[in-house]
This record gives C-alpha cells, structure tokens and sequence, in this order.
C-alpha cells in the first residue's frame, strides 16, 4: 500500500464525490481507498487521510496539480529501404505488426494516452487502432518539411505544458517497459526538462552521438553532422526521449534546418533545452539491442529472432519443453502447459492454449486451438479446432475450423476433420474425410470413407451413432442417421438413414466380360 504524500489543495468534496461514482472502494486501515479508471485517469485515491484529501498515484489529475503522462509515436516512415510498398510499422513481427509491440509497451510503462504521427498509413493505423489512439497525418512530398522534429511537432495539440511526453518510433519494437518508465520516473523526480535514453555500442556508425563537455551535455549530433572526433563517441542516441510538455513545445518551436540533411531533428531540441540553462538527464540502455529499429528486411528477421528468442525462453522458464527453440515460432500470448514438448519447426499462433505433458511434433502449423493434456499432434496442420485429453493426431493430418475431438480419439494420416465432432473413442486411420457430421463415440472410420456435406447449394450435417463402424470407401451423403452399433460395408453410398445395429450394404453386382480386351482393339 503506498503511502499517501502531501495533500493537493483545492479537491474538494464535490470533485471526490464525481469520481467516486465512477470507482471502486475498498476500506483498509480506517482508510478508504478507491480505484479510479475514466479515460486518462488510472490512480488510487485516499479518503480522509490525516483529516484531509490526498493523493496516492501521480497520475491522478485534478487542476493541474500533477502529470499525465503520454506518447507521440512517430509511424509515418514509408520505409524505403524494406523495398516493399507497405508501410514498415505494419509489418509482422511473430503474427503481430510492429507498431503494436511499441504501443503495447508504453502501456506497460504507464503511458494512459497516445498520438500516431501517421502518413499514407493512416487508415491502416485506424483500422487496427480505432478510437484508442490519436492520430496526426505528416504530409510526405516533394517540397513537405522532413524530419523527426517536424513529426512530433505535429503532436503538440495533443500536449499540454504539464504533461510528461514520452517520444519514441514506431519501427523500434525491442525495448522494454522497465526502462521506459525509469526514464519518465528519474525525469519526474528530478524535474528535468528532457531526459535523454542512449546506449553504448561498438560500431556506433550511422547513429547520433552523445557529446559531452567535461560531465555535460551539450548536443546530439547527428553522424552526417559529425565531425572526425565526435564520430569517435560511441554513446549514441537510441531514439527514445522524455520531456516536460511546456519544454518539448519550447524547444521544438526553435528548431530549423540547418544541417546536412535539411531536416528538423527531434535531437537538436536537446541542444536548444541545454543553451537554455534547463536539466537534461541520460538513462543509459543495459542492452544496446533493444534500440535497434526496422529499416530493411535484413533488420526485421534480426529483430523477429530476437524477440522469438525472448518468447521462448518465457516460455521455458514457465516449464514449456522446446526442442531446439531458434527454430520454433509461438506468437506472444499463446498460453503453453508445463512439460509440454514442442519440437523443432513448429509454428503456434493465434489465441492458442495448450494443456500439460503434451507432444508438438516437428513440423505442426497451430493456430486457433484449444488444446487438452497429453494430447500427440504429428506433422499435422490444426485451425480453429478444440481437442480433448489424450488425443492423438497424424501424422499429416488437417484438422479445419469447428473440429471438435473428444477424449481419446485418433486422427491419422491424410484425415480430414471440418465443422464436425468425434466423440470419445472415434478412430480414422487414413485417408479420409468427416466434414459436417457428428459422431458419438467409439466409431471406427475406414480408409478412404468421405462424409458427402454438399449438394451444390446447400450443406447438410449427418450423424453417426456411438459404436458405429464405417467401412473402407464408403460414401455417406448428407442428411442421414447411423444407428448406434451399425454397421456399413465396404464401397457402399449410403444415401438413408441406418437403423440401430443394421448392415447397410448398397453395390451393384460384379460383372465380368469376357474377352473385353480383345474386343476393345
């Protein structure tokens, strides 16, 4: 329980009273306490402490008194380099698009509200984000200002002088809640004006660098305004800034374009906050990797590895077997039970949850599935399907959307299940195809047997009884009944229903004709 800080003048009753009907309370230590979640307000509240209003979260907002903290996320880059006619920030990364990882950590970090600096994106970036994000459009044309301080420029209607402005890419999906919100927290505390995030590295080439006069900042320069001996700096600007909101629109205010690139640099704000006299701090990155951006193909398949290995490793910690886990793709959010085996070449997507002490084999493609204990999937292919404890599928099965598998059935190989339930015991060894039907249990399906759904306008369902037996190639087209305990021979078209422990039996006689080679030439 956080303890409260000093009390905030001027909240009144009334104004308590607002928020305590859209919150709810929970009495602790003759304090009462409540939880406030409307729009941009996320904090907790204190009742009658020390005979008087105070507040427990900072974030809380009431007459200015305290900060809001919020995001301008630069999306507009057309991405030249990726040579490819989408934009970069909607690129997939693991089954999600690579703004997303950004948007998803900065609320992590405990950003409440956020801006997309967008371009011929635009309606992309709606149609994922609707209303949950603010948007601004940078115009990109010949004669169109350029540049990372003209498009957060763009996001100032969007801030107010007390806010605290986190400025970050939309191309930079590796960096971690933890180190964003130490960044806007060590800003807060020690009222700087901006607060810089770099990293230490290598090679710093292409980069923007850190220089420094004695223990001082004194600018960002970039690498083609570098001169010979500050392009030996290998502390570099990570792309990632926080800055009281009245600082930010200062300073982006006096920004111009004298530089080798004829652009408005979001770095140089820094530059203009320090001639100032204002406090401008560095966190420094602990892994320089999480700075790196998507500019290329090249770099997108470096950035996947390193967030696959950063998702499979969570999950090996969580007690998850993987087998060769660099080549092994499980999207975030997939939920995976202890010592469960998952081998190498497997692709798990989508809102996928596995259960325990099951067995993915090389080569299974996931995605959609509700998956039971110790169930064996073979090199096979399963979408939007639920399988039950202890089942066993392929190998090379497919298992397509609506299948449904109860307790120990086995699917083998080339099966077919679409829109259909095997209850428990169901059996098809090979080579068939159970689309639109339901079988109650303890069914043995023979090889080459086609459940008939479609009559070129309509599909129909057929069931079949609980101990059934379908022979080898036999057709049965949709709608019939199967009585329990019947039974169909091998070849036949079975066309009406069966009763309870019939043999349905329909082939034409054999015939043979005699010398029908010799004839025939």
């Amino acid at each position: 329980m956080a303890i409260c800080p000093i009390p905030i003048p001027g909240l009144l009753w009334e104004q308590f009273a607002y928020y305590k009907k859209r919150a709810k309370g929970v009495r602790h230590g003759g304090l009462f306490f409540i939880g406030i979640r409307e729009r941009s307000f996320k904090t907790k509240a204190c009742f009658k402490c020390m005979g008087t209003w105070c507040i427990i979260d900072v974030n809380f907002k009431v007459k200015g008194e305290s900060v809001m903290r919020k995001a301008i996320i630069l999306a507009a880059g057309e991405g030249t380099r990726m040579k490819s006619k989408y934009s970069k920030a909607l690129f997939s990364i693991l089954n999600k698009p690579i703004i997303q990882y950004v948007t998803d950590v900065i609320k992590e970090a405990g950003i409440e509200e956020y801006i997309l600096i967008a371009g011929k994106n635009l309606e992309d970036l709606k149609n994922l984000y609707g209303d949950e994000a603010r948007y601004a459009v940078q115009e990109i044309g010949p004669g169109k200002p350029y540049g990372t301080g003209y498009a957060a420029k763009l996001g100032l209607d969007f801030i107010q002088d007390e806010d605290s402005v986190l400025i970050l890419c939309a191309d930079a999906p590796l960096f971690q809640p933890e180190g964003l919100k130490a960044l806007m927290n060590h800003r807060e505390k020690n009222k700087e004006a901006a607060r810089c995030y770099a990293a230490r590295l290598e090679n710093p080439f292409g980069y923007g660098r850190m220089i420094y006069k004695g223990d001082k900042l004194i600018k960002i320069v970039e690498e083609k305004d570098a001169d010979q001996e500050e392009k030996k700096v290998n502390l570099v600007n990570s792309g990632v800034h926080a800055f009281e909101g009245k600082a930010l629109k200062f300073a982006l205010g006096k920004l111009s374009v004298d530089n080798a690139q004829g652009e408005y640099y979001l770095t140089d704000a820094i530059e203009i906050l320090l001639k100032q006299g204002e406090k401008v701090g560095l966190d420094v990155l602990k892994d320089s990797s999480e700075m790196m951006g998507v500019n290329s193909k090249v770099q997108l398949a470096q950035v996947e590895n390193i967030l696959r290995k950063r998702v499979n490793e969570e999950y090996m910690l969580q007690g998850v077997i993987l087998e060769n886990p660099d080549r092994i793709f499980i999207q975030p959010g997939v939920v995976i039970g202890r010592d469960t085996r998952i081998e190498a070449g497997c692709r798990i997507t989508g809102e996928t949850v596995i259960g325990e002490d099951s067995s993915i084999e090389s080569g299974s493609i996931i995605s959609n599935c509700r998956i039971g204990n110790n169930v064996r999937i073979r090199q096979s292919v399963l979408e939007d399907s639920v399988l039950e404890d202890n089942v066993d599928i392929g190998p090379f099965a497919h298992l397509r959307p609506k299948a449904y598998l109860k307790k120990k059935v086995h699917v083998g190989n080339f099966v077919e299940v679409k829109n259909a339930t095997m209850g428990e015991g169901a059996k098809a060894g090979h080579l068939a195809y159970i689309g639109d039907a339901e079988l109650k249990g303890d069914n043995n399906i023979g090889c080459g047997v086609i459940f008939v759904n479609y009559d070129g306008k309509n599909k129909h369902r057929s069931v079949v009884e609980k101990g059934a037996f379908i022979g080898s190639n036999a057709n049965i087209v949709a709608p019939v009944h199967i009585g329990e305990d019947a039974y169909i021979a091998a070849g036949s078209t079975i066309t009406k229903d069966v009763e309870k422990k019939a043999l349905a039996l329909e082939r034409s006689e054999q015939k043979i004709v005699m010398d029908w080679v010799e004839r025939k030439r």
